[in-house]
């Protein structure tokens, strides 16, 4: 159905009005207006939204928006393992943004997705150039990549960004089971003195990547993993944490304790094999005295007896609901 000819002209007419009021704002009131239009989460690039759309009314906008690096600090990059090669238009976009951005902190996710019917595709190296490059204005990454290409990835200048991390590998993933990995552990990470939150994904446990736990207050693991040393790893080691989300499988009974987790206030347990109440024994080796939250999925814990012994020695004193 056909657009009204009038509607259109009224539009524009709308348009054009507004373009000239705003045009007449001085450029650092026209730079914090065209943040405000960024999308509210990362987007990916795209001609129709902001920041792109801003570069395209007028010459004095489009110097603005130019100029304005926090413009570009924020977005989410699908790469198509199988096609994308290096001098392509996708990595000419992803190096024009890194440009446009200066050295403002990035906030950004990486998705390699394979478009093919095997995954043994990596990154060309242009992408990893480019991306190893900007590691120094890390800031809240969200990496999707094969393996093997976490490995090619350098931090020459270090992570004195790098908040929040999360890291799943979508190829080139030996079973977390196995004793033996293809890949040494990843020290990728371990330098990043502001690094407090993470999550680790398929591909990952603690294990096969290092990092400063001693600085976390965020952790979350959706590894599907029964390595009891993975979790005891965490607990020992990361006592500042605040919130703690654990995937959990039949892990068995540790007999082994750990430190009082005193700053914890929040855990949640995750399970896909509903029933299995063995996987609440992680439970037995906790104490968490200012537990505020306890979020348990995919299990039926209410006859499970780690719980019933975790809950009175982990609720605040005043509040103990169980004798």
């Amino acid at each position: 159905m056909g657009r009204n000819p009038n509607q259109a002209q009224l539009t524009a007419g709308k348009s054009s009005q507004a373009h000239t009021q705003f045009s007449s704002y001085p450029p650092e009131v026209l730079s914090e207006i065209f943040i405000q239009c960024l999308p509210t989460y990362s987007a990916a690039p795209a001609a129709a939204r902001a920041p792109m759309l801003l570069t395209t009314i007028c010459k004095d906008w489009r110097e603005i928006a130019l100029s304005t690096p926090h413009l570009w600090s924020t977005f989410i990059l699908s790469v198509d393992l199988v096609k994308t090669k290096d001098g392509c238009s996708l990595i000419r976009l992803f190096d024009t943004w890194l440009a446009r951005g200066g050295t403002c902190p990035l906030t950004m996710v990486i998705n390699g997705v394979s478009s093919g019917l095997r995954a043994e595709h990596s990154l060309p190296a242009s992408f990893i150039s480019a991306l190893s490059r900007s590691s120094s204005r890390w800031h809240d990454v969200n990496l999707m990549l094969p393996l093997a290409d976490f490995y090619r990835l350098q931090a020459n200048e270090g992570l004195p960004q790098l908040r929040r991390l999360s890291i799943k590998a979508t190829a080139n993933t030996a079973p977390l089971e196995e004793s033996e990995s293809p890949f040494p552990p990843l020290n990728l990470f371990s330098h990043a003195p502001l690094l407090e939150d993470v999550s680790l994904e398929y591909g990952f446990i603690l294990s096969n990547v290092t990092l400063p736990l001693h600085q976390l207050t965020y952790f979350d693991s959706r590894a599907s993993t029964t390595v009891i040393a993975h979790y005891l790893e965490v607990f020992r080691k990361a006592l500042g944490l605040i919130e703690i989300r654990l995937d959990v499988h039949n892990v068995e009974r540790w007999g082994l304790s750990v430190p009082v987790q005193s700053n914890v206030k929040s855990i949640n347990l995750r399970s896909s094999l509903m029933g299995e109440n063995t996987s609440l024994n992680v439970l037995d080796s906790l104490t968490c005295p200012e537990l505020e939250t306890l979020v348990i999925s995919g299990l039926i814990p209410m006859l499970s007896e780690p719980l019933l012994r975790f809950l009175p020695r982990s609720s605040p004193p005043a509040a103990q609901p169980f004798h």
